[in-house]
C-alpha cells in the first residue's frame, strides 16, 4: 500500500512539474511578443527614415566669395508617410576643409504651412550637434522636419571634394511614442567642388534653389553681394570702405521686423591712435547675420583696429580680417597683437565668427553708458513682458520680440567683460 502511494505522489509530481514548464514556456514566449511589440526597434519600412537635401546639393564655389555664408537645408522624412516625429538629435560630419560650419538654426515643419519655432524646444547640443523635442500632441506632430544649416565658405582655389553630412551613426530620430526610434537607412551629403568640376559649365550669378513653394522659404545666401542690401556709390581713391558682417550674441535667425536694420557705431584706426567713429545701417540675413558698409578717408595700411558696438552691446575690438571664438563662449575673442591690412577701396572684413555681447542697454534717448553692472541686470528685468517698441529696443537682446529671462541671460554672461573695449 505505501509503495502504490509512493507511486501516485511520484505521478503527481511529474504532473505539476510539466504544467509548470508549460506555464513558463508561454509566459517566455508572451513576454518575447510584448517585447518586440513595446520596446525593440522594428526594421520594418514603416520604421525607416531617410536624410536628404533640400534645394543645392553640389555648391560651385565660383559664384561665392571667400567668408560668404550658404544655408544648407537637411530633411528628416520617415519612409512612411503616416508616421510622425517627435524628437530628434542630430550629428553634422563633414569632410575637406573649403568651408567651416557656421551653425545650426531652428527647425521647421515642412510639408504644411507652419513655421513655428515654437514648435521645437532644444534641449541640448552645441556646435556641430544639436537635440530637439516636439512640445505638441499625436496629430500636430510633423512627418517631415527642415533643419537649416549654415556653412561659411574658406577657400576657392586648391580645393578638393569637401562634404556635409548628418551622420546617420550619430544621430537618432525618434517616433510618435516612446521606444520609437527610427532606422536611418541614407543620409545624403551637400558638397562644395573644385571649381574644375564646373568648368564646362558657365559661371552661375547665383546658387541656384528650387522653385518656391508654398509650404517653407526658399534656401538663402547670406551675406551675399552687400550691394543687394545698400546701394553703392563710387568712392575717392582716398577712401577705404568696409564690408562687413557682424553677428550678436543670442541671435541665430531671422530678427523681428522692428530690428531688420539696425544702427552700429563703427570705428577705424590705426594702432596707437584715436578711431574716427561712424553710424553704419546695417541688414540682417535669416540667419540673424547683419552686414554693413562703413566709409573712411584714409590711407591702404597693415596696422589697422577696428571697433563695432551694436544699438545694445559692448564695443568690440577688433584686429582680425576673419577673426573667431570658441562658439560655446561667445564674446573670449580679444585683440591681442595682430592688426588688419587695408587697401583704398572695397575691404571684405567677415566679423561674423564673434558675438558682440549685449548688456549696454540704452535709455529712453538711446544713449549708452560704456558699461555692464548689476543695475543693468536689475532694469532689464523691469521690463519684462512687454512688447511695445521702446521697450523691445530697450531690452529685448536677442531681437525675437519678447523679453523675458533668456535676455537676463544674455546680459549676465557679458558681466565678466563688463566695459567697452578700448
Amino acid at each position: 500500500m505505501e509503495i502504490y502511494s509512493f507511486k501516485i505522489m511520484k505521478k503527481l509530481t511529474y504532473f505539476r512539474i510539466g504544467v509548470l514548464v508549460i506555464v513558463g514556456l508561454i509566459s517566455l514566449i508572451g513576454g518575447f511578443a510584448y517585447l518586440n511589440s513595446h520596446v525593440f526597434k522594428s526594421k520594418a519600412s514603416e520604421n525607416e527614415l531617410n536624410i536628404s537635401i533640400w534645394g543645392q546639393k553640389n555648391i560651385d564655389p565660383r559664384s561665392l566669395k571667400i567668408g560668404q555664408k550658404v544655408i544648407v537645408n537637411f530633411l528628416l522624412k520617415p519612409v512612411s508617410t503616416t508616421t510622425k516625429i517627435s524628437a530628434f538629435s542630430v550629428k553634422l560630419s563633414k569632410t575637406g576643409d573649403n568651408f567651416s560650419i557656421s551653425s545650426i538654426s531652428t527647425p521647421r515643419v515642412y510639408g504644411t504651412t507652419i513655421f513655428e519655432p515654437s514648435y521645437f524646444t532644444r534641449i541640448g547640443g552645441t556646435g556641430t550637434a544639436a537635440q530637439y523635442v516636439i512640445k505638441k500632441t499625436t496629430s500636430q506632430l510633423p512627418n517631415t522636419i527642415l533643419i537649416p544649416v549654415a556653412i561659411t565658405i574658406l577657400k576657392k582655389t586648391n580645393l578638393t571634394s569637401s562634404s556635409l553630412s548628418i551622420s546617420a551613426s550619430e544621430s537618432q530620430v525618434v517616433g510618435p511614442v516612446a521606444g520609437y526610434a527610427y532606422n536611418i537607412i541614407s543620409s545624403e551629403p551637400v558638397t562644395v567642388n573644385d571649381p574644375s568640376v564646373y568648368a564646362s559649365t558657365p559661371v552661375p550669378t547665383t546658387i541656384t534653389q528650387p522653385s518656391p513653394t508654398t509650404d517653407i522659404p526658399v534656401d538663402i545666401v547670406s551675406p551675399g553681394p552687400v550691394a543687394t542690401l545698400f546701394p553703392t556709390t563710387a568712392i575717392g581713391p582716398d577712401m577705404i570702405r568696409l564690408i562687413m558682417s557682424i553677428r550678436f550674441q543670442g541671435v541665430t535667425e531671422a530678427p523681428v521686423s522692428q530690428f531688420k536694420t539696425i544702427n552700429v557705431r563703427v570705428g577705424l584706426a590705426k594702432k596707437g591712435e584715436d578711431p574716427t567713429y561712424k553710424q553704419v545701417s546695417f541688414a540682417a540675413s535669416e540667419t540673424g547675420i547683419w552686414t554693413g558698409n562703413a566709409d573712411f578717408t584714409a590711407a591702404a595700411g597693415t596696422n589697422y583696429i577696428v571697433y563695432v558696438k551694436g544699438p545694445k552691446h559692448l564695443q568690440k575690438k577688433i584686429c582680425d580680417a576673419l577673426p573667431t571664438e570658441d562658439s560655446t563662449k561667445p564674446g573670449t575673442y580679444h585683440c591681442l597683437n595682430n592688426a588688419i591690412t587695408l587697401k583704398q577701396g572695397d575691404n571684405n572684413l567677415n566679423f561674423s565668427g564673434i558675438a558682440l555681447l549685449a548688456g549696454d542697454l540704452p535709455d529712453q534717448s538711446n544713449t549708452q553708458q560704456g558699461l555692464i553692472d548689476s543695475t543693468t541686470l536689475t532694469r532689464i528685468t523691469t521690463y519684462f513682458g512687454k512688447k511695445d517698441a521702446a521697450s523691445l529696443n530697450v531690452a529685448d537682446v536677442d531681437m525675437n520680440g519678447r523679453i523675458n529671462t533668456q535676455d537676463y541671460v544674455y546680459v549676465l554672461r557679458a558681466l565678466s567683460i563688463k566695459y567697452d573695449e578700448e
